[in-house]
C-alpha cells in the first residue's frame, strides 16, 4: 500500500469515527427502534436467557439474538434500574399510536411530535421523546444514557470493521487503482445514514457487517481459489448472519451464483451448508421447540404493522411504496428531510453512479467484441454477476418488505447493499 493511500485511508476511517462519535452523543432513543434494541440487550444481560416475544406487543424480542448476545456482556457490568423506572417495559414506540398501538406510559413522549403524512416538513418537531440534561455526556446521573452510549460505541466498532472489509472488497476489484478504492470507501464512510445507524443500538449494524464480509469472502475465492478454510469461513459467516437477521437468507443468492459459476467450488457446498445450519439454524430450531414456529409471523407487532393486517405480501402496496427507499437513504433524520439540496445532490450522485456503471459495461462489451474473449474477462464477469446478485437480492428483499410491512421502505434497509453499490 502506498504512503499516499495510507494517508487517505487514515483520513477516511478517522473521519468516520469522529462523525459517528458525534452522532453517538445525541439524545436517547431517537434512532430507529433504539429503545427496543436496548431493552433486548438489557434482558439478555439481566436474565441470562432469551425473552418470550409474546410478553411485549411492541418489541424487538422476535428478532434473532446474535447482536444482543454480543452486546449483553457490556450491560452485565453496567446495571440500570433507571430504564425500567423512566421508560418501563413496552412503553416506547418509534411510531406513536400507529395502527392503534398505544404505549401505556406516555410520560416521556414528546406531545408536540407530529406523526402525519406531512412529516417531511422541516417545521415539524423531530423528537419522539422529551430529553433532560442528564443525557449529556459524561452521563453522571443517567445510567441508561451511560449504558446506551457504551452500546453505541460497540456499534461504531462494527461499522469500522464493515468499512475495513468494504475497502478489502475494493482492493480485490481494483488492485491497481487506489483512487477508485478511496472514492468508493468515501461514498460509504461519509454517508450520513450509515454514520447515524452505526452510532445507534441496532442489530442492522451486525447484519451489514456480516453481509459485507460474505461478499468479501465470495470475491476472495473468485479472485484466487475456493479452499477448505475459506469455505469454512463462508459457512460460519452465513450462519452468523442468519442468527442476526432472518432476511439474511438472501445471501444465498450471491453465494449460489458464485458456486454455479465455479465448478471447483461444488465440493465445498455440503461443508458450507452444514456450517450455515449449525451456526444459524439453532435459533430457528429453538423457536420451533419453544413456540412451535420458525419465525414469529403471528406476533402482534408484526400483524399490526403489516400492510393488510395479515402479514401477507400485497403487490400494489409494494409498487406504491418501494420507490420511497431511494428518498429515505441520504439527507434524512429518520424520514424527515434535513436539507433538500443535499438530498438532491446525493440522488444526482446515485444517478451518475448508475449511468457510469452502464457506460463502463457497454465499453467493456465493446472491447470484448473488438479484441475477442480471454480468461481475464471471465474473472470480471463472475465478479460483476456476484455483485449485481448481491445488490438485486437486497433490493428484492426490500421490495418484499415493502409489500408486507407498512414501514418497509426505511432507507436504512438499503445499507445492507452498500458494499455492492460502492463497488
Amino acid at each position: 500500500m502506498r504512503v499516499k493511500e495510507k494517508v487517505f485511508l487514515g483520513i477516511i476511517l478517522i473521519g468516520y469515527l469522529v462523525l459517528s462519535f458525534n452522532y453517538a452523543l445525541g439524545p436517547l432513543f431517537e434512532a430507529p427502534d433504539e429503545a427496543l434494541h436496548y431493552e433486548y440487550v438489557r434482558f439478555i444481560a439481566d436474565e441470562k436467557a432469551f425473552p418470550d416475544p409474546y410478553t411485549r406487543t411492541w418489541s424487538q424480542f422476535p428478532q434473532a439474538p446474535l447482536y444482543y448476545m454480543l452486546l449483553g456482556p457490556i450491560l452485565m457490568v453496567m446495571p440500570d434500574s433507571h430504564f425500567a423506572y423512566k421508560y418501563g417495559p413496552n412503553t416506547y414506540s418509534p411510531y406513536p399510536d400507529q395502527d392503534g398501538i398505544t404505549p401505556p406510559n406516555k410520560a416521556w413522549e414528546n406531545p408536540y411530535f407530529v406523526s402525519s403524512p406531512d412529516r417531511n416538513l422541516l417545521q415539524q418537531n423531530r423528537n419522539f421523546l422529551l430529553h433532560s440534561r442528564s443525557e449529556n455526556f459524561p452521563y453522571k446521573d443517567d445510567p441508561t444514557a451511560r449504558a446506551t452510549f457504551a452500546l453505541r460505541i460497540a456499534s461504531i466498532v462494527l461499522g469500522f470493521i464493515t468499512l475495513w472489509f468494504c475497502y478489502q472488497i475494493c482492493t480485490l476489484l481494483w488492485p491497481r487503482h487506489f483512487y477508485r478504492r478511496i472514492l468508493a470507501l468515501s461514498s460509504i464512510a461519509f454517508l450520513p445514514l450509515f454514520q447515524r445507524v452505526s452510532a445507534s443500538v441496532n442489530n442492522d449494524n451486525l447484519s451489514i457487517l456480516l453481509g459485507t464480509l460474505t461478499l468479501y469472502l465470495i470475491l476472495l475465492q473468485i479472485n484466487s481459489a475456493w479452499t477448505f478454510k475459506r469455505s469454512i469461513c463462508l459457512g460460519v459467516v452465513l450462519g452468523l448472519a442468519l442468527s442476526t437477521k432472518t432476511y439474511a437468507g438472501m445471501l444465498a443468492v450471491p453465494v449460489g451464483i458464485a458456486i454455479v459459476l465455479e465448478r471447483r467450488s461444488w465440493r465445498y457446498v455440503p461443508l458450507i451448508l452444514f456450517l450455515t445450519i449449525l451456526f444459524g439454524g439453532w435459533w430457528y430450531l429453538h423457536n420451533l421447540a419453544t413456540h412451535g414456529w420458525l419465525v414469529a409471523n403471528d406476533h402482534p407487532q408484526i400483524l399490526n404493522t403489516s400492510a393488510n393486517g395479515k402479514n401477507e405480501f400485497v403487490l400494489d402496496h409494494a409498487l406504491k411504496t418501494f420507490p420511497d427507499i431511494f428518498t429515505n437513504m441520504f439527507a434524512r433524520f429518520d424520514t424527515l428531510l434535513v436539507n433538500i439540496w443535499l438530498d438532491r445532490l446525493f440522488l444526482i450522485g446515485l444517478g451518475l453512479g448508475f449511468a457510469g456503471t452502464a457506460y463502463i459495461a457497454i465499453a467493456y462489451l465493446r472491447q470484448i467484441v473488438v479484441s475477442g474473449w480471454s480468461e481475464s474477462y471471465w474473472l470480471n464477469v463472475r465478479q460483476s454477476l456476484v455483485i449485481v446478485a448481491f445488490i438485486l437480492g437486497w433490493f428484492a428483499t426490500i421490495f418484499y418488505a415493502s409489500g408486507v410491512q407498512s414501514y418497509g421502505t426505511q432507507g436504512r434497509y438499503a445499507l445492507n447493499a452498500m458494499a455492492g453499490l460502492a463497488a
